[in-house]
């Protein structure tokens, strides 16, 4: 009896351990799926906060309606996430991070309202309004990153409260399993005993039975108590393997949640090592939590953690411990001071408790030497594009997407009648006339699209200007710079005037106008273009030139209007060329053309002046003609002038003849001589090309030299006569006396210069000297006689060479050639300022005296 009593007793502390091992593993399988649950959550906030802070940086970099928009969806999602932890967790201490998110939303607002739409506000300079912008910038990144630090600690805290929670229950599973084996053991020992004599009478039966001996039967009912103690017992055994599985599991599930946690907290300490910024959270004692590798490397750490006072930032540990007792006291501080030449600046933020007490800060120590350097770049830019803007007589301006105009220059205000104060941050629209802004709001719409615009209108500025046609240019800017449109306005009036008065020039024109492209097409044509070749103006603009010229020319005008655009050369209309052009009716048409380089809009283009020189080229047919008929006419004329000059001379000769007084004879030599050097120029005349109505003075001299010295036997008597003419052409009237001169000087050498003496020389020169004919006869004879003066002389021969010299501008003067005693020889020069003018023109004497 006290043996069941036992077991009984055993037994049901077996079956008490172990229903309560099963609520204890139940519950710890509980406490472990809640901390999974609260990790997971935890997670999505911690994983929400770094999205929010990246918004932050995405919004400050580009500032716009969408990215403001995207940074209110992160808000509101890691809110809503907060929102259902707390629900799901009512005794977490969730109330900072709520705090924290709930101080976001206005400073947020307050930047937004900064970056989009910056009405300056009455009073307040532009440094001022820059300065408060960087504060907001600041205050939002700090409050930012703090909420994300607030979501990580508490997702720290979270998780170290589960894993705490999760050991107790393992610890108390793990005691009642100890427990529960212990008491099975019992169990085990005190059914041992009991099975044992159980099996010795069971034993004892056997043999009994075997032998006959049947009145030793048990008699008792143990053997129904066994098996239900061996049900239970495997009961709780199969009991404490689930357990084990659910152990196993569950601690697979928090090694895995560890996991997690630490790649998480690698990749928060990635972030933070990655910011351009000394980034570390302090305990309210002033010891670090938290720090990033800059703030790593920078600090000093002597010997233990790393204190807030003691670090290497560039300042005082006094002055570190008034900054941290100043954002203890729950203040913002913000301070940027001159370290080595660089601008540094430290933000600290506090971090309120659960009850509202400082439990720590966040610090942000960042280098802003660039960033100020650059604001004050685009400081500079800005008030540079203002200023050279301000110059250009066009209307710029900037639009952006949402229509509000973001720059506008002095010719946009003046035409919009207002000042940049005023217009610039308003709708583009604010300051324009109704007729205006109505008849311009469809295409600022097409151009906000993505559609280059471009128009004119008649527009009226002030009260009483008059009427100007204005250019609008309405360019898309960058989609990546945040849309927008660029607003040009240019005032055209005069250029139009232009245009209208060259197209009136060009109607009017007695040319033919063609403006040619580079395709070879037709962009402009006047009317006279359009009669020389039978067309109508609309009928010529765009049809391609070749179109206009004979099939032959063709294949060769493609050459050459490839050449002229590679290397355009001007081409005057007065170089003539043979050209020809087709007329609708497929005939021919002469035509002179003159080529222009102009530069257009849409590239170089060549102008063509296009003459019709048909009638011009029938007259010139006639003209030849009529010359050919004058040639004819003059060569006999100087024929039969030649021919009744040389009757002269022969007569002359003949008369020669019959005297016998030597003097006469003389005279009518020296006539006859006369006479045929006269001859001898309508001879050349006669024998010239035709139409010519000069004679060339080196032939003509020539000849002149040959006649006389065969008149006067040089040959015979050693004289040689020479001439050095330059090439000089002169008119007839011009030659004749010239001839008559040259026969005068060198008759008289060659009678009275080799008198007693045989053999010489006699030299005719003609050269340019000073731009004026020089005219020297030199001989190498006896010289002039003793007393010799040309005013005294009385023959008749230096006489008429005296006159003959000053009918051509000249003045005969004589003198001895060198110092020779027997043959000083003799020169005669002048010069003949005459013998290159123009019968009509006033003598060289003349000229100089007037």
């Amino acid at each position: 009896m006290l043996i069941r009593r036992q077991i009984g007793l055993t037994t049901i502390v077996v079956v008490v351990l172990a229903v309560a091992s099963l609520a204890v593993m139940e519950l710890g399988r509980r406490a472990a799926a809640a901390q999974v649950l609260g990790r997971q959550d935890a997670q999505q906030i911690n994983h929400r906060a770094v999205a929010l802070l990246a918004s932050t940086h995405h919004f400050l970099l580009f500032p716009g309606q969408e990215t403001a928009g995207e940074w209110r969806e992160r808000l509101a999602a890691m809110a809503d996430s907060v929102r259902h932890v707390r629900e799901r967790w009512p005794g977490l201490a969730l109330a900072p991070l709520a705090a924290s998110l709930a101080g976001l939303e206005p400073l947020f607002t307050l930047l937004e309202q900064a970056e989009l739409n910056p009405a300056p506000t009455p009073g307040a300079s532009a440094d001022l309004r820059a300065r408060r912008r960087a504060l907001l910038v600041e205050r939002l990144v700090l409050e930012t990153q703090s909420t994300a630090d607030v979501a990580h600690r508490w997702s720290f805290d979270l998780d170290e409260r589960m894993a705490a929670a999760l050991r107790r229950w393992t610890a108390l599973a793990l005691a009642l399993q100890l427990a529960l084996v212990l008491a099975i053991g019992i169990a085990g020992w005190l059914l041992s005993g009991v099975f044992g004599k159980r099996l010795r009478r069971l034993h004892d039966a056997a043999d009994a039975l075997r032998s006959g001996r049947l009145e030793h039967r048990s008699g008792d009912r143990h053997g129904d108590e066994i098996g239900v103690v061996a049900q239970a017992l495997d009961a709780a055994a199969e009991a404490l393997q689930s357990q084990r599985r659910e152990l196993i599991t569950s601690n697979q599930r928090l090694e895995a949640e560890v996991e997690v946690r630490r790649i998480g907290e690698r990749r928060l300490q990635l972030t933070l090592d990655a910011m351009p910024a000394r980034v570390g959270y302090w305990s309210a004692d002033g010891h670090n939590r938290i720090a990033n590798r800059l703030l790593a490397q920078g600090a000093a750490v002597g010997g233990g953690t790393l204190h807030f006072d003691n670090r290497d930032g560039g300042v005082a540990a006094d002055e570190l411990a008034q900054l941290r007792r100043q954002v203890l006291a729950g203040e913002t501080v913000v301070v940027e001071r001159g370290v080595e030449g660089r601008r540094i600046q430290t933000i600290l933020v506090a971090e309120q408790g659960p009850q509202g007490d400082v439990s720590g800060f966040l610090s942000h120590e960042m280098d802003v030497t660039d960033q100020r350097r650059l604001e004050r770049r685009i400081a500079d830019s800005e008030h540079f594009l203002t200023a050279l803007t301000a110059a250009v007589p066009l209307q710029l301006g900037y639009v952006d997407a949402d229509g509000v105009l973001r720059f506008a220059n002095a010719a946009w205000c003046a035409a919009a009648a207002g000042r940049p104060d005023t217009l610039v941050g308003g709708s583009w629209a604010a300051g324009l006339p109704e007729a205006r802004r109505l008849a311009l709001a469809p295409q600022v719409e097409q151009a906000l699209a993505g559609s280059p615009i471009r128009l004119e209108r008649e527009e009226r500025f002030g009260t009483g200007g008059g009427p100007r046609i204005v250019e609008y240019q309405f360019v898309p800017a960058n989609v990546q710079h945040g849309g927008g449109m660029f607003w040009i306005g240019a005032d055209v009036s005069e250029r139009r005037r232009g245009e209208q008065l060259l197209s009136t020039i060009a109607a009017l024109a007695p040319s033919g106008m063609l403006l040619v492209g580079r395709d070879g097409d037709i962009r402009f044509a006047n009317a006279e273009a359009g009669r020389i070749f039978g067309y109508e103006v609309a009928e010529l603009t765009g049809m391609p030139l070749l179109s206009l010229l004979p099939d032959e020319q063709r294949d060769a005008h493609r050459g050459l209007q490839q050449r002229f655009f590679e290397n355009p050369v001007d081409r005057p209309l007065w170089v003539r060329s043979d050209l020809s052009g087709r007329r609708r009716n497929g005939r021919a048409v002469p035509l002179e053309i003159g080529l222009s380089a102009v530069e257009t809009t849409t590239g170089t283009a060549a102008l063509a002046l296009v003459l019709d020189v048909s009638e011009r080229r029938a007259q010139q047919r006639r003209l030849e003609a009529a010359l050919a008929g004058r040639e004819t006419l003059l060569r006999e004329f100087y024929h039969r002038v030649k021919n009744n000059l040389q009757m002269v001379h022969s007569l002359l000769r003949m008369q020669w003849r019959l005297l016998p007084d030597e003097p006469a004879r003389r005279a009518l030599e020296d006539t006859a001589r006369r006479v045929q050097a006269m001859a001898l120029v309508h001879e050349q005349l006669r024998e010239a090309h035709h139409g010519a109505t000069h004679v060339s003075l080196t032939k003509y001299t020539a000849e002149l030299l040959k006649l006389a010295g065969e008149a006067a036997g040089a040959a015979g008597r050693g004289i040689v006569l020479h001439a050095a003419v330059e090439p000089i052409d002169v008119t007839v009237e011009r030659a004749l006396p010239f001839g008559l001169l040259v026969n005068e000087l060198v008759s008289n050498a060659l009678q009275h210069a080799f008198e007693s003496a045989t053999g010489g020389r006699i030299d005719v020169e003609l050269g340019m000297r000073d731009g004026v004919p020089c005219l020297r006869v030199a001989d190498d004879g006896i010289g002039m006689p003793p007393g010799f003066e040309v005013d005294g002389v009385e023959s008749m021969g230096l006489q008429l060479a005296v006159a003959l010299a000053g009918q051509l501008g000249g003045a005969l003067s004589f003198a001895n050639a060198n110092g020779d005693a027997e043959r000083p020889g003799t020169v005669v020069s002048s010069g003949l300022g005459d013998l290159l003018r123009p019968l009509d023109a006033k003598p060289a004497a003349a000229a100089d005296r007037a």
